[in-house]
């Protein structure tokens, strides 16, 4: 029964966080309706999937409920409550060492990624458009039944080791958050029959902080941890990197199959997003990076440390022999590599897995063989498997022994698409699989009106139909910089402040629109408050400044970006449009002298800059690999892009003792771009793989290169001496 299919995957959703979740009894409350389950500990490796060298010192749910009928699931609400999550979380280096658990972790890592690659693979051969419309209509399903309350979230995270003079505590918390369903006049209450799901969402007292020189939780020798983990926001020795966050939601979303109608709205404000870092926070960050690159990279070595309570200094010997089983690990591991029995080895592998997994594809499956492919696979690294198990499928093409389609009817194994998408996260156990039915099949159409033979494809869509519209309203968006944080009175150095910053992305079958506006900015020199010179960065309506700006204005708009891809009102590919009112920018060495200080770096090892350089010419060479030997390429995937900026350049005031004055008016900056002519590139197009003309190859290499058209006028430069 449909049941059963709920109860196995609460039983894996939730089995993966926690130890003590007894699975007989979640099944019979599944049955009942009526799941409730407190006091859960949480999983050592609980936070393994964020691939960080962490590790949970302890952790708790205090309690989740969840109620609904199965006999009337339609048309009843399915309440979920998630109450007290708690988390304290330490680095990898302060638990003890465990070799087995390391071999089963790692092993779990890698089938991860293999069973991550297969969904890739499967989405991609099963992304029809009948699959996208039972989505959609299962999402809203879910989404109009479903009622959401989740209070009191603390993960908090210790670490003594990346500034031992300074221990530090990051700690992320949620107050409350919550969706419920409403009518259309946005009043709370479930509705029964609609044909739009609207709901409201809430968010209260999302924060967070890092402590320096902070108390570690986790060297308590007794402690009460629900207590200990309660936050006091009034107390100051709270450090908030993100102030608490209040903000609310709205979304609407159409259910039926009406193009008319098919449309999700999504409406959230905030009102405030106020980030504060200090000096010592700064520092840690750099510290903490340090600290996580060293463990990545002496992690293969963990079996030979030391325990954690033999230090260098009181067993010396221990130490001594661990540097040079390191040394040694890596002098054997280099000369297998170039050893005969080593290629060996790396061929009959290649060989077996390659044999094996054509055996797959081809349908050839029995247990003995799949046993021994895992066998196989727990022995190979994941770029071994990607790179074999793409060669046995070209193989297979360039053999015609099967061709892509019957690939892709294998391995659906004959099940219909919505059984190989619901049981294609199947865990290995046989005794957990849980197969959905026919008759299964059909209550989950009947709940969600789906009908099996009616597709919506995107090309039968109006082209101006939205299907998606996101708006984010930020109030009020702010940034503190903070110097000498523990002091009786701590120095904010500078405040930066933007108001009104809204976000609008329209999603229509072929295009995608995304409109940014910021109504306000300022950056103020919070030391000299009290100056006339206080604010450095001023965003204006005009560009007076001895007479002042009167006609500014609250609503006004600083800054207006518009991106469309593929609009449709235009013969182009994509269009940028950038219109920004001018800034008054007051220099000040003072406050530049110490914004330097405050990002001066802490002393740490070059190889973590070196890493941070490297990814940054990796990027920059991929964009120079194109060479003119893509022409082609470049001129068939050659985009018409519509530029047009409009910037009331920045006037910057130099001043001196307050009576030397040097103003710069910057002027006004306008880009228009010199679209590609359209016919020129078809035919240029058409021309592709022929011989051309000493005029064609001209035109062929202008085409690499955008073209612009810049202008810059009204620039003033004024100097005046005050006697």
């Amino acid at each position: 029964m449909f049941e059963g299919v709920v109860a196995s995957l609460l039983n894996k959703l939730i089995g993966k966080y926690v130890d003590n979740l007894d699975s007989n009894q979640l099944s019979i409350s599944v049955w009942k309706g009526d799941v409730v389950l407190q006091n859960l500990r949480l999983r050592k490796d609980a936070l393994n999937e964020l691939d960080l060298p962490i590790d949970v010192f302890e952790g708790f749910l205090g309690e989740l409920v969840l109620n609904f009928s199965w006999s009337d699931f339609k048309n009843t609400p399915v309440n979920l409550h998630i109450k007290d999550v708690l988390l304290l979380a330490v680095p990898k280096a302060e638990t003890e060492y465990n070799e087995e658990l390391e071999k089963q972790e790692l092993l779990r890592h890698k089938f991860e990624k293999i069973k991550r690659m297969e969904l890739e693979e499967f989405e991609m051969k099963n992304s029809d458009e009948k699959q996208e419309t039972y989505m959609t209509q299962l999402m809203a399903k879910i989404i109009d039944n479903l009622q959401i309350s989740i209070s009191n979230i603390h993960i908090r995270y210790e670490d003594q080791h990346s500034n031992p003079e300074s221990p530090f505590s990051i700690g992320l918390t949620i107050s409350q958050l919550a969706a419920c369903s409403s009518n259309e006049q946005w009043k709370k209450g479930f509705i029964k029959e609609s044909n739009t799901t609207y709901k409201l969402l809430s968010l209260e007292g999302l924060s967070m902080y890092w402590n320096t020189n902070s108390e570690m939780f986790s060297n308590r020798e007794s402690y009460d941890f629900f207590e200990m983990m309660k936050i006091d926001f009034s107390t100051t020795s709270i450090q908030f990197i993100l102030k608490p966050v209040s903000g609310t939601g709205k979304l609407s979303m159409n259910k039926n199959t009406n193009v008319n109608r098919l449309m999700t709205k999504i409406s959230i404000i905030l009102e405030e997003f106020g980030l504060i870092i200090d000096e010592e926070q700064y520092q840690n960050i750099w510290l903490l990076i340090e600290n996580i690159s060293n463990f990545k990279k002496h992690e293969k070595y963990l079996k030979f440390r030391p325990p954690r309570t033999m230090t260098p200094k009181s067993h010396p010997l221990e130490w001594f022999k661990y540097f040079g089983n390191c040394v040694l690990h890596e002098i054997h591991k280099k000369n297998r590599k170039f050893s005969w029995a080593y290629f060996k080895e790396r061929r009959d592998d290649r060989r077996l897995y390659i044999k094996l997994y054509q055996k797959i594809l081809l349908g050839n499956v029995n247990q003995t063989i799949q046993e021994e492919l895992k066998d196989l696979e727990k022995k190979l690294s994941f770029d071994d498997i990607k790179y074999y198990r793409n060669l046995t499928k070209s193989i297979l093409k360039t053999n015609n022994s099967v061709n892509l389609k019957q690939l892709q009817q294998t391995n659906i194994q004959k099940k219909s698409w919505l059984k190989s998408w619901w049981n294609k996260q199947e865990n290995e156990s046989k005794e957990e699989i849980q197969i959905l039915t026919d008759e299964d099949i059909k209550l989950i159409y009947q709940a969600i009106d789906f009908d099996p033979d009616f597709e919506l494809r995107k090309e039968d869509l109006p082209l101006d139909f939205i299907m998606l519209n996101l708006v984010f309203n930020l109030k009020r968006g702010s940034l503190t910089l903070i110097q000498q944080p523990h002091s009786e009175v701590p120095i904010n150095i500078l405040y930066s402040n933007m108001d009104n910053c809204i976000l609008d992305l329209i999603q229509r079958p072929t295009s995608l629109k995304t409109d940014i506006k910021i109504g306000n900015f300022i950056l103020k020199d919070s030391i000299n408050n009290n100056s006339i010179f206080s604010e450095l960065i001023k965003a204006k309506n005009t560009k007076s400044i001895i007479e002042g700006d009167i006609k500014d204005t609250k609503e006004s708009i600083f800054l207006h970006v518009s991106f469309e891809n593929k609009p449709i009102d235009k013969n182009i590919d994509c269009s940028l449009l950038v219109e920004m009112k001018p800034l008054q920018v007051n220099y000040n060495y003072d406050i530049i002298d110490n914004l330097i200080k405050f990002v001066s770096r802490p002393i740490i090892q070059p190889e973590i800059l070196i890493t941070v350089k490297n990814v940054a010419e990796t990027t920059f060479e991929k964009i120079k690999s194109q060479t003119r030997a893509g022409l082609d390429y470049l001129l068939m995937t050659r985009k018409t892009f519509d530029l047009k900026i409009d910037i009331e350049a920045p006037i910057f005031l130099f001043n001196r003792n307050c009576t030397d004055f040097l103003i710069m008016d910057a002027g006004k900056l306008i880009i228009k771009s010199n679209m590609i002519d359209k016919e020129t590139k078809e035919f240029l197009q058409n021309k592709i793989g022929q011989i051309l003309t000493n005029d064609e190859e001209k035109t062929l290499n202008s085409l690499i290169y955008d073209k612009f058209q810049i202008e810059l006028n009204s620039v003033q430069v004024i100097y005046k001496i005050y006697t």
